[in-house]
């Protein structure tokens, strides 16, 4: 079966890989601007504080609110009116059509105001009594800002984040004594946590790689394809998840390294085979030699541990169920390109430095027979 699949397509597989391999990339590292980790989908569906909390979602609707304060911010504090005007009048874009940052602001200094004026027309020792502990501190003096965000600036949490910290910097708060709070601070912290994670072992992912590919194969272009082979495998995976409408959270980042190093240990696997196999053999035919020896345990491997992924998909949280299924696609997509893909590319680039090879080794061998002769 080999021989025919790469007698016939060799040429046609290797170019398809060479010709998908920069939209995969594009399509897959596009992935990584997308980062979504959302707290509530942390929460296990058949828990009754889950349906409870969704059956209150439905009746009250979802608020997001950002929570901000800092050192110093008191009720006459001339900075947070400042802010509360400030952001009050923000754009999600610089363009006075664009929405508004925030949908409702509302701090201690304005609640006190509204309880002083009419209707209430309370005492300033009553409406500070009354708004102690929650909008006021014990201390009648310390308060914050509460800014209810618009959909549009949900939608992108980060630059609203940004946004915030400019506006407070022209208010003269330096942003070390900020404290903020609320659900979108949480999750944007949880995005650059997730990104810096994701940093340190794609890093380290890359040079244990280039360390082990290149103590196996010493060979520059072979360890080149080995590293193309493990890239491709995890920007095909990332591609997947853009193509399902996926976004990237804190747990399938690591997916990125686990299927990378998959698809490294496996494309040192198929090019030992078709190193081997080129000491006798022409690069087609050891492309169809490295695939028969090494199709079968790769496969085996690859069904293990996609079985141990999958798994995991039994659990009652959303991440961890993506990250099941995901990475398991991706360690089955990893095999299909080392086996349909890999022998035929390295083929292709081994063809004529290796063919000389061997005509020179023919060379040597009708010399020594000549002078046995």
């Amino acid at each position: 079966m080999w021989q025919h699949v790469f007698g016939r397509y060799r040429v046609i597989l290797s170019r398809l890989g060479w010709l998908f391999l920069p939209v995969v990339a594009l399509l897959g590292l596009s992935t990584l601007g997308h980062n979504e980790n959302e707290v509530r989908d942390w929460l296990p569906r058949g828990y009754p504080e889950t349906f409870e909390y969704e059956r209150f979602q439905g009746l009250f609707g979802n608020d997001e609110f950002v929570l901000v304060s800092w050192e110093g911010c008191e009720v006459g504090d001339e900075r947070l009116a400042k802010f509360e005007r400030l952001i009050s009048e923000a754009r999600v874009k610089d363009l006075p059509e664009s929405a508004g940052l925030v949908r409702k602001v509302s701090s201690g200094r304005s609640v006190l105001e509204q309880m002083q004026g009419a209707p209430l027309s309370l005492e300033r020792a009553e409406a500070l009594r009354r708004l102690s502990g929650t909008l006021v501190g014990r201390d009648g003096r310390l308060t914050c800002a509460l800014l209810w965000l618009t959909p549009e600036a949900r939608a992108d949490v980060h630059g609203t984040l940004a946004r915030v910290r400019v506006l407070l910097e022209q208010c003269g708060v330096p942003f070390r004594d900020v404290c903020w709070a609320g659900a979108p601070v949480v999750n944007a912290e949880l995005d650059a946590a997730s990104a810096r994670s994701m940093s340190r072992a794609i890093v380290f992912s890359c040079v244990a790689a280039l360390g082990i590919a290149w103590a196996a194969l010493r060979e520059w272009r072979v360890v080149l394809m080995v590293l193309t082979a493990g890239f491709y495998s995890a920007t095909l995976s990332l591609a997947v998840l853009r193509i399902c409408g996926v976004p990237m959270n804190s747990l399938l980042i690591s997916m990125i390294p686990m299927v990378y190093t998959a698809g490294i240990s496996g494309a040192i696997h198929m090019c030992n085979y078709y190193t081997e196999a080129l000491r006798s053999r022409s690069p087609a035919e050891a492309a169809v030699r490295a695939v028969e020896c090494a199709w079968l345990p790769l496969a085996l491997a690859a069904a293990t541990t996609a079985a141990g992924l999958l798994s995991i998909c039994l659990n009652d949280l959303k991440p961890v169920q993506q990250f099941g299924f995901f990475s398991a696609l991706g360690i089955g997509l990893s095999w299909l390109l080392l086996v349909f893909w890999l022998p035929a590319a390295l083929a292709g680039i081994a063809v004529g430095g290796v063919r000389g090879a061997r005509s020179g080794a023919v060379g040597e061998v009708t010399e020594s027979e000549a002078g046995d002769a």
